[in-house]
């Protein structure tokens, strides 16, 4: 689910069985626990427009390993990332320029 102008990912609806997911290129910011629980995502492509993903948005993606991320790494850590320390996101491998 998105905001209207869809540059604000606001949560990825539960139910689906997503080992994959393509962030569009349009949104800007995760919100915080956008992909709560989604138990079964190993893999996240992301933009590189992207400016803001919010606390804990994959807070239970325990299978999260891989995030494709289309900018450099300068870019990626241009981005205003905030963290739980369990959050999933600290252990996954970023590939850049992906």
């Amino acid at each position: 689910m998105f905001n209207k102008n869809k540059t604000e990912l606001i949560l990825c609806p539960l139910g689906k069985k997503v080992t994959s997911y393509t962030v569009p290129s349009t949104v800007k910011r995760i919100n915080s626990y956008a992909f709560t629980d989604h138990e079964e995502l190993k893999s996240l492509t992301i933009g590189k427009g992207l400016t803001k993903i919010g606390y804990s948005a994959f807070l239970g993606c325990d299978r999260l390993k891989d995030v494709y991320y289309k900018g450099s790494q300068a870019q990626w850590e241009e981005i205003d990332i905030s963290y739980h320390r369990s959050d999933p996101l600290n252990f996954a491998t970023i590939h850049y320029n992906a």
